[in-house]
């Protein structure tokens, strides 16, 4: 027989995401109608005993230097951990590509230099989890609640974070390329160093966070709230610090700088229609 989860705590799942999606001012209704409430919440939910199996054995760490073994049963389940209790957990470095972890409890787990590539997290609880490192390229996650979570250095090309909860979130150094994290609440977030080349940041809320030093090349921050952001290039942070370009000790600095992306075409996150800029003390000009 199947482990059966109780059905109140399903639905204090679901109202803890309904609750946090809903709330987010940013996030027009019929978003929130046609991706939220017309989710469909089972009154029970089954897991298989080999799901049971196979959660149970990642809590208690037992495919830490068992990395056949973990393929094998994540096989053997569809690599289908869906609905799963894995709140506290301590996953780091190993490999879970293409797991189904929607509608779970992650919440303070340690998915440090895992690979989560390809894994869907739809719907689920993110909150004080540890993602430094991991790989999260073309991840589906989006309507999550990953508050004041840890993706510093994380590659997380291409995934979708869209319609999420993910203020106070640690983002600094990570890829993030092409990502959709439109519609979401990225209240406080830190950004700095990041790649964000062609994201869209498009109708968040990304009141005091910080992108220094961050690439932002095509990135869309239209419809946005940017109260006290800070959007400083690399460029500009040097020269603060008083270094120069072109040519002596500092000129490397300068080659280094242009070949990320830092120099110029970063800039031009400043023609974008959004015009609220601004850095610790008074605003950009164009």
């Amino acid at each position: 027989m199947g482990f059966e989860i109780d059905p109140k705590k399903i639905e204090k799942l679901r109202k803890q995401l309904s609750d946090k999606i809903i709330s987010q001012t940013e996030i027009s209704e019929d978003v929130k109608m046609n991706k939220l409430l017309d989710f469909d919440i089972p009154t029970k939910v089954t897991l298989s005993d080999d799901q049971v199996v196979v959660a149970v054995k990642l809590l208690k760490g037992y495919y830490k230097d068992r990395p056949r073994d973990l393929q094998k049963d994540l096989d053997k389940i569809n690599r289908n951990l869906a609905w799963t209790i894995l709140s506290g957990g301590d996953f780091s470095s190993l490999d879970l590509h293409g797991v189904d972890f929607s509608v779970s409890d992650l919440s303070n787990a340690k998915f440090k230099d895992c690979n989560l590539s390809n894994c869907k997290m739809t719907f689920s609880l993110l909150s004080g989890s540890d993602f430094s490192g991991a790989r999260l390229d073309n991840a589906e996650s989006t309507m999550i609640v990953a508050v004041n979570a840890k993706f510093s250095g994380c590659s997380a090309n291409g995934a979708n974070f869209s319609l999420s909860d993910i203020s106070k979130s640690d983002f600094s150094s990570a890829f993030l390329s092409l990502c959709n994290m439109s519609s979401s609440n990225i209240l406080s977030a830190k950004f700095v160093g990041a790649n964000l080349g062609g994201s869209d940041l498009s109708n968040c809320n990304l009141d005091n966070s910080d992108f220094s030093g961050a690439v932002l090349t095509g990135v869309s921050v239209e419809g946005s709230s940017i109260t006290g952001t800070i959007f400083e290039t690399q460029i500009q942070k040097l020269k603060k610090q008083g270094v120069g370009y072109g040519n002596g000790e500092n000129s490397e600095k300068y080659k280094e700088g242009k070949s990320s992306g830092y120099v110029g075409k970063s800039e031009n996150i400043y023609a974008l229609k959004s015009s609220h800029y601004v850095k610790k003390s008074g605003k950009y000009s164009d």
